[in-house]
């Protein structure tokens, strides 16, 4: 979706983390015949902190568009975006982000608030839902989906904690906050989120090691600590469901609840 749906020139970078052979030959054949395209291998798996530095250590340009494979852009997304960054040359800009018919919940709602004796409290349940309309907005967290950053703002961030395999859109929300960094939600520039499949049989060694356990507990209490965050998300139940990928029919019943808990919410809500 990427080059059909931006108009305009763009340098492309995509980092393969030694993906599994369908997904190698998917890769070559969507790149073929393009031009500025440069595409980085690792020989074992890599988190996608580490993805985003190798990346990063590549761009040229003023502007960098972060895009995870599972989001599809829409028309005029990229276009929007930059057009928000002119306004916010120092900021980070991000999409609305969709999930078949619902907004992907994200943390883009939620607040930071520093308490007196020094430690953060993150508030997700206490600011109202954000409407969709065509009014950019700043807000406080962001999610590595899919997002838009200047030069400017990424030479405060520098890079990623490569070692991070959850939390990590707390940990670059956190250090953008401290930074002064303006985070902005671009409604008009919109992503689909694709809903993740069970897990192929090739997939199987990457997953374990994208989802283990003992890594997300580290991934939590590291953030955690290098920010003084007083209520961390739940990390295990998050991790332990990604997990149930592995069985299609404990997924289908995930999804399937899920789903079932957005159409109750929104009746309540009504």
């Amino acid at each position: 979706t990427l080059f059909a749906n931006c108009k305009l020139p763009f340098q492309l970078i995509v980092v393969e983390g030694n993906a599994p052979e369908p997904y190698k030959s998917r890769v070559a054949e969507a790149l073929e015949g393009r031009a500025d395209v440069t595409v980085i291998k690792t020989e074992g798996y890599i988190l996608p902190g580490r993805a985003r530095n190798l990346g990063l250590d590549k761009a040229t340009g003023d502007l960098v568009l972060f895009i995870e494979n599972d989001n599809l852009i829409r028309p005029g997304c990229v276009e929007w975006l930059i057009e928000r960054a002119k306004e916010y040359p120092d900021g980070m800009i991000l999409p609305w982000i969709w999930e078949r018919r619902d907004r992907h919940y994200d943390w883009s709602a939620s607040e930071i608030v520093e308490l007196p004796d020094g430690f953060i409290d993150i508030l997700p349940e206490r600011t109202p839902p954000i409407p969709l309309d065509e009014t950019p907005r700043r807000v406080t967290f962001m999610e590595h989906h899919c997002y838009l950053i200047t030069r400017p703002a990424l030479a405060k961030l520098g890079h990623e904690d490569a070692e991070l395999n959850t939390r990590e859109a707390v940990d670059t929300s956190i250090a953008a906050w401290r930074a002064g960094i303006p985070v902005i939600l671009e409604p008009r520039a919109q992503v689909d989120f694709k809903t993740p499949p069970p897990v192929e049989r090739e997939e199987t060694d990457f997953f374990h090691f994208r989802w283990e356990v003992g890594r997300a507990d580290a991934s939590n209490r590291k953030v955690a600590e290098r920010w003084k965050v007083k209520n961390m998300p739940d990390t295990y139940t998050f991790v332990r469901e990604q997990m149930l990928r592995k069985h299609q029919l404990t997924w289908s019943y995930i999804r399937a609840r899920d789903l079932l808990r957005k159409i109750w919410h929104r009746t309540i809500d009504r």
